[in-house]
Protein backbone atom coordinates (compact mmCIF):
# COMPACT_ATOMS: atom_id res chain seq x y z
CA UNK A 1 0.00 0.00 0.00
CA UNK A 2 3.12 2.60 0.42
CA UNK A 3 4.22 2.45 -3.10
CA UNK A 4 0.64 2.88 -4.04
CA UNK A 5 0.11 5.92 -2.17
CA UNK A 6 3.71 7.24 -2.78
CA UNK A 7 2.93 6.42 -6.35
CA UNK A 8 -0.25 9.19 -6.23
CA UNK A 9 2.49 11.86 -5.44
CA UNK A 10 4.50 10.86 -8.18
CA UNK A 11 7.16 9.02 -6.43
CA UNK A 12 8.10 5.77 -7.80
CA UNK A 13 10.71 3.53 -6.58
CA UNK A 14 13.32 2.17 -9.28
CA UNK A 15 14.89 -0.99 -8.91
CA UNK A 16 16.94 -1.68 -12.26
CA UNK A 17 17.73 -5.32 -11.42
CA UNK A 18 14.39 -6.33 -11.23
CA UNK A 19 13.18 -3.76 -14.04
CA UNK A 20 15.63 -6.02 -16.59
CA UNK A 21 14.94 -9.70 -15.55
CA UNK A 22 11.28 -8.22 -16.31
CA UNK A 23 11.96 -6.76 -19.17
CA UNK A 24 10.25 -3.34 -18.32
CA UNK A 25 10.89 0.11 -18.05
CA UNK A 26 10.67 2.02 -14.93
CA UNK A 27 13.11 5.16 -15.90
CA UNK A 28 13.54 7.38 -19.33
CA UNK A 29 17.52 6.58 -18.76
CA UNK A 30 16.67 3.23 -19.29
CA UNK A 31 16.18 4.21 -23.47
CA UNK A 32 18.91 5.05 -25.58
CA UNK A 33 20.12 7.71 -26.30
CA UNK A 34 18.99 9.17 -29.82
CA UNK A 35 21.05 8.97 -32.63
CA UNK A 36 22.86 11.26 -33.17
CA UNK A 37 21.44 13.06 -29.68
CA UNK A 38 21.82 17.12 -31.05
CA UNK A 39 20.01 18.32 -33.66
CA UNK A 40 19.59 21.79 -34.65
CA UNK A 41 22.04 23.00 -32.09
CA UNK A 42 19.79 21.25 -29.80
CA UNK A 43 19.26 18.19 -27.91
CA UNK A 44 16.15 17.03 -25.83
CA UNK A 45 16.73 17.21 -22.24
CA UNK A 46 16.07 13.22 -22.15
CA UNK A 47 19.49 12.65 -24.11
CA UNK A 48 21.14 15.51 -21.97
CA UNK A 49 20.73 13.45 -18.58
CA UNK A 50 20.93 9.63 -20.18
CA UNK A 51 24.75 11.40 -21.25
CA UNK A 52 25.12 12.91 -17.86
CA UNK A 53 24.78 9.59 -16.21
CA UNK A 54 26.38 7.82 -18.62
CA UNK A 55 29.53 9.85 -18.43
CA UNK A 56 29.00 10.15 -14.76
CA UNK A 57 29.68 13.75 -14.85
CA UNK A 58 30.32 15.27 -11.12
CA UNK A 59 27.08 15.74 -9.13
CA UNK A 60 25.03 13.04 -11.54
CA UNK A 61 26.90 9.64 -10.21
CA UNK A 62 23.49 8.96 -8.62
CA UNK A 63 20.16 7.82 -11.05
CA UNK A 64 17.95 10.42 -10.80
CA UNK A 65 14.80 9.88 -7.91
CA UNK A 66 12.05 10.50 -10.69
CA UNK A 67 11.24 7.86 -13.50
CA UNK A 68 9.65 10.84 -15.32
CA UNK A 69 11.92 12.34 -18.11
CA UNK A 70 12.35 16.40 -18.75
CA UNK A 71 10.45 17.86 -21.58
CA UNK A 72 11.76 20.28 -24.32
CA UNK A 73 15.83 20.67 -25.32
CA UNK A 74 18.51 22.46 -24.27
CA UNK A 75 20.73 24.16 -26.32
CA UNK A 76 24.24 22.32 -27.17
CA UNK A 77 26.18 25.33 -25.66
CA UNK A 78 24.16 25.55 -22.52
CA UNK A 79 24.57 21.54 -21.93
CA UNK A 80 27.24 20.53 -19.60
CA UNK A 81 31.10 19.41 -21.27
CA UNK A 82 30.91 16.33 -20.69
CA UNK A 83 27.09 16.24 -22.91
CA UNK A 84 29.02 18.51 -25.69
CA UNK A 85 31.32 15.64 -26.19
CA UNK A 86 29.12 13.50 -26.70
CA UNK A 87 26.83 15.27 -28.39
CA UNK A 88 27.18 13.46 -32.08
CA UNK A 89 27.73 10.36 -30.76
CA UNK A 90 25.59 7.16 -31.63
CA UNK A 91 25.02 4.20 -29.85
CA UNK A 92 25.39 5.03 -26.24
CA UNK A 93 22.94 3.28 -23.63
CA UNK A 94 22.23 1.06 -20.74
CA UNK A 95 23.20 -2.58 -21.19
CA UNK A 96 22.35 -5.26 -18.41
CA UNK A 97 25.43 -6.98 -17.36
CA UNK A 98 24.32 -9.19 -14.81
CA UNK A 99 24.87 -9.89 -10.82
CA UNK A 100 25.99 -12.32 -8.07
CA UNK A 101 25.54 -13.35 -4.65
CA UNK A 102 28.92 -12.66 -2.37
CA UNK A 103 29.22 -15.12 0.07
CA UNK A 104 30.97 -15.05 3.06
CA UNK A 105 33.52 -17.80 2.01
CA UNK A 106 34.87 -15.35 -0.73
CA UNK A 107 32.61 -17.16 -3.99
CA UNK A 108 30.81 -15.83 -6.02
CA UNK A 109 27.30 -17.53 -7.11
CA UNK A 110 25.63 -16.13 -10.47
CA UNK A 111 22.13 -17.07 -10.93
CA UNK A 112 21.35 -19.68 -13.68
CA UNK A 113 18.80 -17.35 -15.59
CA UNK A 114 19.19 -14.44 -16.88
CA UNK A 115 19.58 -12.89 -20.20
CA UNK A 116 22.36 -10.83 -21.58
CA UNK A 117 20.33 -8.21 -23.03
CA UNK A 118 16.83 -7.04 -22.30
CA UNK A 119 15.15 -4.69 -24.26
CA UNK A 120 13.29 -2.23 -23.09
CA UNK A 121 10.73 -2.24 -26.06
CA UNK A 122 9.88 -5.89 -26.06
CA UNK A 123 6.98 -6.65 -27.72
CA UNK A 124 3.98 -7.61 -26.03
CA UNK A 125 3.18 -11.21 -25.79
CA UNK A 126 -0.10 -11.42 -24.14
CA UNK A 127 -2.89 -9.14 -25.45
CA UNK A 128 -3.77 -6.27 -23.51
CA UNK A 129 -6.47 -6.50 -20.80
CA UNK A 130 -9.27 -3.64 -21.09
CA UNK A 131 -9.92 -2.77 -17.29
CA UNK A 132 -12.78 -0.10 -16.91
CA UNK A 133 -11.56 2.85 -14.79
CA UNK A 134 -13.60 4.64 -12.50
CA UNK A 135 -12.38 8.68 -12.80
CA UNK A 136 -14.92 9.79 -10.32
CA UNK A 137 -12.67 10.20 -7.18
CA UNK A 138 -9.72 11.83 -9.50
CA UNK A 139 -9.28 15.34 -8.46
CA UNK A 140 -8.54 17.41 -11.58
CA UNK A 141 -6.92 19.69 -9.73
CA UNK A 142 -4.46 17.79 -7.51
CA UNK A 143 -1.21 18.23 -9.48
CA UNK A 144 1.14 17.32 -6.39
CA UNK A 145 2.60 14.16 -8.96
CA UNK A 146 3.28 16.23 -11.55
CA UNK A 147 4.87 18.86 -9.05
CA UNK A 148 6.78 16.23 -7.07
CA UNK A 149 8.08 14.49 -10.70
CA UNK A 150 9.26 18.18 -12.23
CA UNK A 151 10.86 19.34 -9.59
CA UNK A 152 13.51 16.04 -9.10
CA UNK A 153 13.81 16.24 -12.33
CA UNK A 154 15.23 19.41 -13.12
CA UNK A 155 17.11 19.22 -9.31
CA UNK A 156 18.82 16.44 -10.30
CA UNK A 157 19.81 17.97 -14.11
CA UNK A 158 20.83 21.51 -13.03
CA UNK A 159 23.05 20.84 -10.36
CA UNK A 160 25.08 23.85 -10.92
CA UNK A 161 21.92 26.40 -11.66
CA UNK A 162 19.87 27.15 -14.43
CA UNK A 163 21.19 28.71 -17.93
CA UNK A 164 19.69 32.25 -18.72
CA UNK A 165 17.82 30.65 -21.21
CA UNK A 166 15.72 28.82 -18.83
CA UNK A 167 14.93 31.40 -16.64
CA UNK A 168 10.89 30.58 -17.09
CA UNK A 169 11.78 27.43 -15.61
CA UNK A 170 13.75 28.56 -12.92
CA UNK A 171 11.40 31.09 -11.85
CA UNK A 172 8.38 28.58 -12.19
CA UNK A 173 6.15 28.07 -8.52
CA UNK A 174 6.97 24.44 -9.47
CA UNK A 175 10.99 25.19 -9.26
CA UNK A 176 11.39 28.16 -7.14
CA UNK A 177 8.81 26.87 -4.08
CA UNK A 178 8.27 30.88 -2.76
CA UNK A 179 11.60 31.74 -2.80
CA UNK A 180 12.18 35.62 -2.45
CA UNK A 181 14.78 36.73 -5.71
CA UNK A 182 17.67 38.13 -2.39
CA UNK A 183 17.21 33.55 -0.84
CA UNK A 184 17.83 32.40 -4.84
CA UNK A 185 21.12 32.61 -6.64
CA UNK A 186 21.04 35.07 -9.64
CA UNK A 187 21.07 33.14 -12.73
CA UNK A 188 23.93 35.42 -13.94
CA UNK A 189 26.02 34.56 -11.18
CA UNK A 190 25.33 31.25 -11.73
CA UNK A 191 28.27 28.17 -12.37
CA UNK A 192 27.25 28.09 -15.65
CA UNK A 193 27.53 31.68 -16.55
CA UNK A 194 31.18 31.30 -15.45
CA UNK A 195 31.85 28.26 -17.80
CA UNK A 196 30.40 30.31 -20.62
CA UNK A 197 33.27 32.77 -19.55
CA UNK A 198 35.66 30.15 -20.25
CA UNK A 199 38.70 31.25 -22.03
CA UNK A 200 39.00 30.59 -25.69
CA UNK A 201 41.64 27.61 -26.02
CA UNK A 202 38.89 25.88 -23.58
CA UNK A 203 36.53 26.66 -26.01
CA UNK A 204 38.59 25.57 -29.05
CA UNK A 205 39.81 22.33 -27.28
CA UNK A 206 35.75 21.04 -26.49
CA UNK A 207 35.09 22.31 -30.40
CA UNK A 208 37.60 19.88 -31.52
CA UNK A 209 36.88 16.88 -29.38
CA UNK A 210 32.94 17.35 -30.38
CA UNK A 211 33.94 16.88 -34.00
CA UNK A 212 35.92 13.74 -33.65
CA UNK A 213 33.90 12.05 -29.93
CA UNK A 214 33.96 8.34 -31.30
CA UNK A 215 37.87 8.23 -30.64
CA UNK A 216 37.28 9.13 -27.26
CA UNK A 217 35.17 6.93 -26.33
CA UNK A 218 34.55 3.82 -27.02
CA UNK A 219 29.92 3.41 -27.37
CA UNK A 220 30.84 -0.29 -26.36
CA UNK A 221 31.92 0.60 -23.66
CA UNK A 222 28.82 2.19 -22.19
Amino acid sequence: MAAIYDGRFGLIPIELHAASWCGVTQSFLQEPVSQPPMNNGALLRSDECRLLYLTQAERHSRWPVSPWMPFGTTALEDAEIEVRLHAQCTGHGLQYAGWHWACRNGKLVHPLCVKTTISAHSPARHPAINTPIRYEALNLEEESASENATLNIFGWLRTDGYPPRERGISNHEWINLGESDNESPSLNESPRSHTAQASKAVEDWIQQSILVPDSIMDSSQI
